[in-house]
């Protein structure tokens, strides 16, 4: 009797055993399943904004091979009391063609974005939807005119893209400031500043906490008559006086 009550014994320890390793392994491979997928849910987010930031750096990059900036189209006193940084960016092509970059709908900067995500504020049924911010191009010619949309927000977020025109000083300032040793080849450039975020975009959660700032620079290799004659018209005159 003995003998059976301490194999029934060993039999419940080694139940409890098993049941305890099986409820071990068990949390484990959980856990990594669950593990694996925020990682991966992460890179698939990552690889999203990075994907349209590519296109949008291939598009740009092109219209900069035969633009120049449209200084017309700018107040000489805005580009100097804002350091060149501009909400519009205009651009003019060697044929007289003229483009226009710019946020449009309901655009937020990165700290009002940020305060925003923290917030996590859950939307009722009664809240509206609110359009995406996008980055809209519109392109006119002599004989058309065309938009569309560089950045459609729809997969991602986005914040207010804004624009850094170098040089931003205007021409009676480039007369007073343009160094000697510049050389006449030297071209206007902008910087595009903004940044991309994931579409479920929350700084207290790592696996939604995703973001690519945009700092591209472009040289822009257009005619810019208006950089190039500073000097020409400064000889020209010296030559009349």
């Amino acid at each position: 009797m003995i003998e059976t009550m301490k194999k029934n014994w060993f039999t419940l320890a080694e139940i409890l055993i098993v049941v305890i390793l099986f409820w071990m392994l068990a949390g484990i491979i959980i856990k990594t399943y669950t593990t694996i997928s925020q990682v991966s849910f992460r890179l698939q987010q990552e690889k999203e904004i990075a994907k349209e930031a590519l296109i949008l750096s291939q598009v740009l990059d092109n219209l900069a091979q035969s633009t120049t900036i449209d200084y017309k189209r700018y107040k000489s006193s805005d580009l100097v009391a804002n350091n060149g940084i501009v909400d519009s960016l205009y651009l003019k092509g060697d044929n007289g063609d003229l483009y226009q970059i710019s946020s449009i709908n309901t655009c937020l900067t990165d700290q009002e974005l940020y305060e925003q995500a923290e917030k996590s504020e859950l939307k009722t049924e009664n809240q509206k939807e609110e359009t995406p911010c996008q980055l809209s191009f519109t392109g006119t010619t002599k004989d058309w005119k065309t938009s569309h949309l560089l950045l459609d927000g729809k997969n991602f977020k986005l914040s207010k893209m804004q624009f850094k025109i170098i040089p931003f000083i205007w021409k009676e300032d480039l007369k007073k400031n343009l160094a000697s040793d510049t050389p006449k080849d030297w071209k206007p450039a902008f910087w595009i500043l903004g940044t991309l975020y994931s579409h479920y975009y929350n700084p207290n959660k790592w696996t939604n906490n995703i973001s690519l700032p945009l700092q591209f620079f472009f040289s822009l290799q257009g005619k810019t008559e208006s950089l190039y004659s500073i000097i020409d018209e400064n000889a020209t005159q010296s030559s009349e006086a």
